[in-house]
């Protein structure tokens, strides 16, 4: 009901204040009058407060309507950003992200009579490094199959996912230095894995790079000279 008296004040309203402004126009001693003088104004505050009033109320609930029109767009436009994050992390998850993997000597383990070190491969990152397969080689044939000393280590491997930490792969190896070749759904990170026996401990050099970038250099970390 309320509603309906301020849509009526604003549409009728100021044609009835229009009326009233043209009777005035046209007959001028009306509104000398004293009486009808009285009624004019009267008739000005009575049509023109409401009409005023629902006026007012209009553009509040327009204003009111835009506000939460631009807080509704805010909340589409963040919910868009959240459905774009979780699609990148979706992918991330499915195929590694920027996660890698790369085999090291175990240095906290003690040597075997054979003086050999236990291999771990270790993993970085947030994300499942998947469908990794590791070979390595002796560094001097530089990763090419056709020189006898790429098959002469003979230690290879593979894993269907590598999550973040350090696992033993259950292999053996003698000092020395070496090629490290992973491919990964993410991408095939080449590994230079160098080993050394330092005070009767083992101490390794590793540098991990994929595509041209160096993502561990980490030196000896016992000086035996």
């Amino acid at each position: 009901m309320r509603s309906l008296v301020l849509q009526l004040s604003v549409t009728i309203g100021p044609v009835l204040l229009a009326g009233m402004g043209i009777t005035v126009a046209l007959i001028p001693n009306v509104a000398r009058r004293r009486p009808e003088k009285f009624y004019i104004v009267l008739g000005f505050l009575v049509i023109g407060t409401p009409t005023f009033y629902a006026s007012w109320r209009e553009l509040r609930l327009a204003d009111r309507a835009q506000h939460d029109l631009t807080v509704k767009q805010d909340q589409i436009v963040k919910a868009q950003e959240k459905i774009i994050d979780l699609r990148g992390e979706l992918i991330s998850y499915s195929s590694g992200g920027d996660s890698f993997s790369y085999l090291e000597a175990d240095t906290e383990a003690p040597l075997s009579a054979r003086t050999t070190a236990s291999l771990l491969i270790t993993t970085h990152g947030h994300y499942p490094v998947l469908a990794v397969r590791y070979w390595i080689s002796e560094l001097a044939a530089n990763g090419d199959r056709n020189d006898q000393r790429y098959w002469s280590v003979g230690i290879g491997g593979r894993q269907d996912y590598l999550l973040a930490g350090s696992n033993l792969i259950g292999n053996q190896i003698v000092p020395g230095e070496y090629r490290v070749e992973i491919d990964a759904k993410n991408g095939t990170v080449i590994e230079d894995l160098k080993i050394s026996i330092c005070n009767g401990r083992v101490d390794q050099s590793i540098t991990v790079k994929r595509n041209g970038k160096t993502l561990i250099d980490r030196p000896f970390q016992r000086d035996c000279s």
